[in-house]
């Protein structure tokens, strides 16, 4: 059984009884119920493929509006249960480089390669980039551990995945290494991926259009907790007041979901943290 649930998050000018913010805390409350959330329509429609051929439940979150297009078209097949990296600061130095058609540079003080990058090593670029990172932490356990923790981690849910991806390039003009997971699944948790990203992360930020109540955030936040893992966490999420009448922009600025006001947010935790 798939269940198609539409106007998931904000949806402006409907009313503030018409806003899909509790769907992912009552959601939460049905066993055995799978849970997916699209960041745009391409992955919309491939979601939809996935869940028609799953035997369970199969909860589908989706926005009112067009479709994003900030990611392109060419959607990485949907694989049950995992997340998605679609940004990665030091990833995507070496892709400009790479459409420059110039050598990949040094990474870690190790070069990838002196020849030119074929289509199938473009495609497998993020995957040697942080295969070579883990096998440098691995190399130094014998250092601070913190001090390599050094990137701010955006971890967004459905068409929050946008205003992740302009944060985190704002941010990384000025001076932060910064990725953008697309959670792509709420239930279950891709603890493997969430962990991994933790490991290098000086903060954890979860961007929702949900109420903090039984939300994302709140399944990440006891999965640090479950794993013993101390590193600092930033929900940007609707707190639990009904949310009036206004367009969704309207909306996002007075919430503080808009680019503008993540940035000045994640901006001030790290300055609690220094």
């Amino acid at each position: 059984m798939v269940f198609a649930i539409d106007r998931s998050g904000l949806v402006g000018e409907d009313g503030e009884t018409h806003h899909g913010i509790y769907d992912t805390a009552y959601l939460d409350e049905m066993p055995g119920l799978t849970v997916l959330s699209p960041k745009n329509g391409a992955e919309l429609k491939l979601m939809l493929e996935f869940a028609v051929g799953m035997e369970g439940p199969v909860a589908v979150k989706y926005p009112r509006g067009s479709s994003m297009d900030v990611y392109g078209e060419k959607v990485p097949k949907i694989v049950y249960g995992k997340s998605l990296l679609v940004y990665d600061s030091e990833t995507e130095a070496l892709q400009q480089a790479i459409r420059q058609d110039e050598h990949l540079p040094q990474a870690d003080g190790k070069k990838l390669s002196e020849e030119k990058i074929t289509a199938e090593k473009r495609e497998q670029l993020a995957d040697v980039v942080l295969t070579m990172q883990g096998n440098e932490e691995t190399a130094s356990e014998d250092t601070d551990a913190e001090s390599a923790k050094n990137c701010i981690t955006f971890v967004a849910v459905g068409n929050m995945n946008q205003t992740a991806l302009e944060a985190a390039k704002r941010l990384t003009a000025m001076g932060h290494k910064t990725r953008v997971v697309d959670a792509r699944f709420l239930r279950p948790l891709d603890e493997e991926m969430l962990t991994a990203v933790m490991e290098d992360s000086k903060l954890l930020v979860i961007l929702e259009e949900s109420v903090s109540h039984g939300s994302f955030g709140e399944a990440v936040s006891y999965l640090l907790l479950k794993r013993g893992i101390s590193l600092p966490f930033l929900h940007v999420c609707i707190k639990e007041d009904v949310v009036t009448h206004g367009s969704v922009k309207e909306l996002r600025k007075r919430l503080g979901l808009d680019t503008d006001s993540i940035v000045e947010r994640t901006l001030e935790k790290l300055n609690h943290l220094s």
